[in-house]
């Protein structure tokens, strides 16, 4: 299974989201006028000021934007990339992190947000 991804740098984090969960990329300007959704201080980071942002279609409800911070381009992770974590480790992820993350290719964790989440939590 490839998984294709925006990847990002969001504050201090490098993550990643999943391009099928997101219909289009804006700049921090072009996603004025519609809800906004700031997943930093669920991730203890302070709120994000700028950088793109991902445009939503929910299953139920209005268009939805998240901040997703800079982009800083798309790629295909192959299931070398792509981690499954343990239950020890998984549980204690802020909420918005899924139970899984991919590895670049210096071998550093990426972490995959859940979009999901966030346009359900609002």
């Amino acid at each position: 299974m490839e998984l294709d991804v925006i990847r990002t740098r969001f504050g201090p984090l490098e993550l990643a989201i999943e391009l099928h969960e997101v219909s289009s990329v804006l700049d921090y300007g072009e996603g004025q006028g519609i809800t906004l959704i700031d997943p930093a201080p669920r991730l203890g980071l302070r709120p994000l000021g700028g950088g793109h942002v991902g445009y939503v279609e929910p299953e139920f409800g209005p268009p939805l934007g998240i901040k997703i911070g800079e982009v800083h381009g798309f790629e295909k992770w192959t299931p070398a990339n792509i981690l499954s974590l343990p239950d020890w480790i998984a549980n204690y992820l802020p909420d918005v992190l899924k139970g899984a993350c991919g590895s670049d290719e210096k071998g550093e964790i990426v972490w995959l947000l859940d979009l999901r989440k966030l346009t359900e939590q609002g």
